[in-house]
């Protein structure tokens, strides 16, 4: 596990970021890397391997997905997770070991719904006639553990 000690952060090591076209993100002041190493080094082929370290969760919005985003969660202090990047005769990979990520549903796109005989069916608003918003975050469970009626989905 790194210490803060480790910790570089992104802006440092990205020395040439095109900050003429794109403005750097702030948030590269909270992500970092350690532990750098490379090997393999031919023409055509070299693999890099480090740490990838942030001190705060990381959430982005999917593009073209409005009210979904990914977080890359934080366990508190620094998170640290290992990479290991190819290139091979111009193709680039990057692996990441033991990535802790959440996919993360505005409940404003969640429908509330409930089981109807053997059938799930969207509930429907007495009052507008519309599906009922959903309650976000439900798992389908009720008080106590015991499964409810009525599920967001």
């Amino acid at each position: 596990m790194g210490t803060i000690q480790d910790f570089i952060p992104a802006r440092f090591t990205l020395s040439s970021w095109p900050s003429d076209i794109v403005a750097m993100p702030s948030a590269f002041d909270s992500i970092g890397i350690a532990n750098l190493g490379f090997s393999n080094f031919t023409g055509a082929y070299f693999v890099a391997t480090g740490s990838l370290q942030w001190l705060k969760e990381i959430a982005f919005d999917l593009p073209l997905i409005p009210g979904v985003s990914v977080a890359l969660l934080s366990s508190g202090g620094i998170t640290e997770v290992d990479f290991e990047c190819t290139y091979s005769f111009g193709e680039f990979s990057v692996c990441l070991t033991d990535l802790s990520a959440s996919l993360r549903i505005e409940s404003t796109l969640l429908k509330k719904v409930e089981l109807s005989g053997d059938e799930w069916v969207v509930a429907v608003d007495g009052t507008t006639g519309g599906p009922e918003a959903g309650e976000g975050g439900g798992r389908g469970r009720g008080r106590g553990g015991a499964p409810s009626r009525s599920r967001s989905r």
